[in-house]
């Protein structure tokens, strides 16, 4: 793609697929148990299937983590390679706050499912990812910083800058 770049408004959406993302986990894991519960008491459906459809969803407790992590990094690397004035710092700071009371929001809406009485039990399977969305805005305050020393905290080359053993 030509002159594709990257755009702010871009920015938002990544907690709230995070978001999406955990709750369709946490609402498949209680489809499943709930699944499972039935089948044994029935005999229709064989158990041990369901048993390891409930296993491989208990693997998404990590995922979240890691994909926030990689999600961050690679933009902390992007970032380092975007030319950028000082004077954005300021922005990029309203910005950061802004971002910070959103996850806030996005950790209530993740405690209110997580914890509602139905999905209550499903929910307690996924320890890393409440522990995530419970510190959603801690975390989302060091990506911030990272990025921000990523992108503001190289040698500048706007004014001419970075000329090191050049003469």
């Amino acid at each position: 793609m030509k002159n594709a770049k990257g755009n702010i408004i871009d920015v938002p959406y990544i907690p709230i697929l995070i978001l999406i993302f955990a709750i369709t986990v946490l609402v498949m894991h209680f489809v499943l148990t709930e699944m499972h519960t039935e089948a044994a008491a029935t005999g229709i459906l064989n158990a041990t299937i369901l048993n390891k459809g409930v296993a491989a969803l208990t693997l998404f407790d990590k995922a979240t983590m890691i994909f926030l992590a990689a999600t961050i990094l690679g933009v902390a690397i992007s970032a380092y390679f975007i030319r950028t004035h000082p004077v954005w710092f300021v922005f990029s700071l309203f910005f950061l706050a802004m971002a910070i009371f959103t996850t806030a929001i996005i950790t209530n809406v993740y405690d209110a499912v997580a914890t509602n009485a139905p999905i209550n039990a499903s929910g307690s399977q996924f320890t890393l990812t409440l522990h995530t969305f419970r510190h959603f805005p801690l975390y989302i305050a060091i990506g911030g910083v990272i990025i921000a020393v990523a992108m503001f905290g190289k040698i500048n080359t706007w004014f001419g800058g970075g000329a090191i053993g050049r003469t």
